[in-house]
C-alpha cells in the first residue's frame, strides 16, 4: 500500500445515511456472531468522511478519490483510535455515500460501535460528552497531482511546494506571454483508496506540503 496519509473529517450531529433499523441489519449480516447485537445494542453515528476543500496542509481531495472512499466506506472500513493500526478497531463504517452540491463535494458515511468493554465504554462517554469529536481518515496508493503544474508532486521537473505561491502565465502560440497570475501551490489527492477511519485529538497529521519541502532542500533546489 506504501504511505497511508492522514485528513481531516468531522463527526455530524444527526443525519444518518440509513434507519437505524437497516444500520442494524447491516451489521449483522457482516458479523460472525449477530447475537452480540442483541446483548450490546450498537450505537450508531455519522461522519463526514471528507471534502474536496482546500486543507491546513494544502492538499485538496479530487473526486476520484472522493468517489473511492465512498465506496471502501461503504465496503466496511475499521474506525480506529489516532491512525492506531497495530490496534484493534473501535467500530466500522457501515454505509458511504458521495454527494456533490454545486462546487462542493463531500463523502458520508455511518459509523457503528459497541458499548460493553472498557475501551469502547470509554469512547463512547467521550464522544457523547464532546470531549472526542474530531475525525481523521487515513488513505493509500494517492497521487499527488501538482495544481500548478499539473505534474506528480514528486516528479522532478516539478519544482512547486504545496502552500507557497506562483505566477502562472498563459502563453500564445509563438511562446509570447498574454496573461499571468499568481496563483497558490497545493497537491490534488488522485485515485487514493480508503484505509480507516480514526478518533483523533486534533484535525489532520502535515502531509505532502512538509516531504516535498524536505525533499527539494534535500535536492538543493531549495535553502532550508
Amino acid at each position: 500500500k506504501g504511505n497511508v496519509f492522514a485528513a481531516s473529517a468531522r463527526l455530524l450531529q444527526g443525519g444518518s445515511l440509513a434507519t437505524t433499523a437497516s444500520l442494524l441489519e447491516r451489521a449483522k449480516a457482516r458479523a460472525k456472531d449477530a447475537s452480540i447485537f442483541d446483548e450490546h445494542p450498537p450505537i450508531f453515528f455519522p461522519i463526514e468522511a471528507s471534502n474536496n476543500s482546500l486543507d491546513a496542509y494544502f492538499t485538496r481531495m479530487a473526486p476520484s478519490s472522493l468517489r473511492n472512499y465512498a465506496q471502501d466506506a461503504e465496503e466496511g472500513r475499521s474506525f480506529q483510535d489516532s491512525h492506531n493500526h497495530r490496534a484493534l478497531g473501535l467500530g466500522a463504517s457501515l454505509t458511504g455515500r458521495y454527494e456533490e452540491n454545486g462546487d462542493v463535494a463531500r463523502v458520508v458515511a455511518d459509523i457503528f460501535t459497541l458499548p460493553g468493554l472498557p475501551d469502547l465504554e470509554s469512547f463512547i462517554f467521550k464522544m457523547r460528552a464532546g470531549i472526542a469529536q474530531d475525525v481523521s481518515i487515513g488513505f493509500h496508493s494517492a497521487d499527488h497531482l501538482c495544481s500548478v503544474c499539473g505534474l506528480d508532486l514528486w516528479d522532478w521537473d516539478c519544482w512547486h511546494i504545496p502552500g507557497l505561491t506562483y505566477e502562472k502565465e498563459e502563453r500564445d502560440s509563438k511562446g509570447n506571454v498574454i496573461s499571468s497570475e499568481e496563483v497558490l501551490g497545493f497537491a490534488w489527492i488522485e485515485n487514493a483508496r480508503l484505509s480507516e477511519i480514526s478518533i483523533v485529538y486534533d484535525g489532520a497529521t502535515p502531509g505532502c506540503g512538509i516531504l516535498k519541502a524536505q525533499q527539494e532542500v534535500e535536492s538543493g533546489r531549495a535553502t532550508p
